[in-house]
């Protein structure tokens, strides 16, 4: 058995979190030390037909993207929307777990603006942008397929198998707290089912852990 596969099969059932933070439960499955931002495509909040982070209760405007079973459908034209932001620093991960319905640039997600280390979540061509005046890293996404990400300065991995890390560092201009594109436009099309922020660097160990639950929670077949 391989040692990935080892750790995946490890961090299938609810476990401590890995970093000395509160144990997750049923209605938490992840690893909850530094979690700090959550968007959940089951648990949406109990404002209908808005999406409201779990962990802060940032509640985001619904301009026309339509619920469904996992998550929320992305028109290509349609977002979310809070004038709330979140600041990130150098020792920020950032999870999202989506399938893009093209191959085109496009931006999942976006927070303020282009301040060093601001969070986002941004594809232009096969680089992905997490994180402002930051590494971006390298990854090939093809259309109607699922994924599950996790990113930080220390590593990335794509679907449970890590990725590389490019020398190269990107920015993009914004304002505000986005879903679905960026205050400029560059819209996503498809389905996002979560969004995780935490306020450090998760372990290997950790991320996938959570890529275990995001494969099992929305039905991701990986």
């Amino acid at each position: 058995m391989s040692e990935m596969r080892r750790l995946m099969m490890m961090f299938t059932r609810p476990v401590d979190g890995g970093g000395g933070g509160d144990e997750p439960t049923p209605e938490n499955p992840y690893v909850t030390d530094g979690l700090i931002f959550r968007l959940d495509g089951i648990e949406k909040g109990e404002n209908e037909g808005t999406w409201t982070d779990l962990v802060g209760g940032i509640v985001f405007t619904n301009k026309n993207v339509t619920s469904t079973e996992y998550g929320w459908h992305f028109n290509g034209g349609s977002s979310f929307y809070s004038t709330t932001v979140l600041t990130g620093s150098e020792n920020y991960t950032v999870e999202v777990c989506f399938k893009p319905e093209a191959t085109n640039t496009y931006c999942l997600f976006s927070c303020n603006n282009r301040t060093q280390y601001n969070i986002l979540f941004y594809k232009s061509g096969n680089n992905i942008t997490f994180s402002q005046y930051a590494n971006t890293y390298t990854m090939a996404l093809s259309a109607n397929q699922k994924y599950s990400v996790s990113l930080n300065l220390d590593r990335g991995l794509l679907n449970g198998a890590s990725i590389s890390k490019n020398s190269s560092t990107d920015y993009w201009n914004n304002s505000d707290f986005w879903i679905g594109r960026r205050s400029q436009g560059t819209f996503f099309k498809g389905e996002i089912y979560a969004i995780r922020i935490y306020n450090r660097k998760l372990s290997q160990e950790e991320q996938l852990r959570n890529f275990s639950v995001d494969n099992e929670r929305f039905n991701l077949g990986l």
